[in-house]
């Protein structure tokens, strides 16, 4: 969710304000602990590199330009710079 329908491409604060408000109706029925809190942002990043790499090959390998694929390919590359 974070680096699909929770993830703004334009507003890097809308993103972050956008996974609080998730992380905290998440945490009413099952609390992260201070650690899986603390390295969420990695796997949130490898997520965002899995739809870049997945894209990539897609494009390259199997010559797919459809827009569905262009637009992971775009997500990813947001995702990884987004801070």
């Amino acid at each position: 969710l974070a680096c699909d329908i929770l993830f703004d491409k334009n507003d890097a604060k809308l993103t972050k304000e956008n996974l609080i408000i998730a992380l905290n109706e998440y945490q009413k029925n099952i609390c992260l602990t201070p650690r899986e809190l603390e390295i969420l942002p990695i796997y949130i990043k490898l997520a965002h590199a899995m739809h870049l790499l997945e894209a990539s090959f897609e494009k390259k390998i199997n010559k797919n330009n459809s827009k569905e694929n262009e637009h992971f390919l775009n997500i990813g590359r947001l995702g990884l710079t987004q801070k």
